[in-house]
């Protein structure tokens, strides 16, 4: 009984770390987007 509940925290944690991953990997996304659409509104403007 005790192993089962171990294996499921473990699991909890792994997929938590997991969410934590990709959240930043959309943010840097996010991020890197926004930068470029900001160099192409400041060449537009010239």
């Amino acid at each position: 009984m005790k192993k089962q509940v171990y294996h499921k925290a473990k699991a909890k944690q792994v997929y938590m770390t997991q969410s934590q991953v990709t959240r930043a990997l959309i943010q840097k996304e996010i991020r890197t987007v926004h930068r470029r659409s900001i160099k192409t509104s400041k060449m537009r403007r010239k």
